[in-house]
């Protein structure tokens, strides 16, 4: 009697747990889109090299802020991010706000609506407009402290140039080749010190 209570007593654990197990993935599994947050977005767009990253959230839209200085095309910074935003920042069932700066200075800003009965849950670059409106919520998130700030860091750019010109008949070319490096520091917002030294 006791060693078929005992695998009873066993076997009722087990369907428990099983039980308990199944009904957590149940209840977590539907709450995918609503977990998704900023600050994990915030983490990988600093991670790639963005710099001046923030977010905020109100109860009418999600905002991001961020500056490019991980690509050298900002068309291309701007797409890699809105593509990362797209995959693990929306939120669900509000519009999101992307608002694009330079030196601190906000530029443009992509604003995404998401559109109420649409059957595609999956947003693309074609859905997000661009304006120079920044909307109600760029006086919060201005005052908010952002990651990898842009200040007071020092930037060794090198800019190589060449020219050619042809100016006497019977000589074809002239050819000039520089290396111009540069040193860039932003020492206050909007603001962008820049020495440089030609090397022919």
């Amino acid at each position: 009697m006791r060693y078929r209570n005992s695998n009873m007593r066993k076997c009722l654990t087990t369907k428990t747990i099983a039980q308990c197990a199944a009904f957590f993935l149940f209840c977590l599994l539907p709450l995918k889109g609503f977990c998704q947050t900023g600050e994990s977005t915030v983490n990988t767009l600093v991670e790639m090299g963005f710099e001046n990253v923030g977010w905020t959230e109100d109860g009418k839209e999600r905002v991001y802020v961020l500056q490019n200085s991980a690509y050298r095309l900002n068309g291309v910074g701007i797409s890699k991010a809105v593509d990362v935003i797209q995959k693990m920042g929306l939120p669900d069932k509000k519009p999101c706000r992307v608002i694009v700066l330079d030196n601190n200075i906000p530029q443009i800003s992509l604003y995404y609506e998401p559109m109420t009965g649409d059957s595609i849950l999956e947003a693309s670059r074609r859905d997000w407009d661009v304006s120079y409106d920044l909307g109600d919520s760029w006086k919060q998130i201005r005052k908010k402290k952002r990651k990898n700030s842009s200040l007071f860091k020092v930037d060794i750019v090198v800019y190589p140039e060449l020219k050619l010109k042809n100016l006497v008949i019977t000589q074809i070319y002239q050819v000039l080749f520089n290396l111009n490096p540069a040193i860039e520091v932003s020492l206050w917002k909007g603001m962008k010190f820049i020495g440089q030294v030609i090397i022919p």
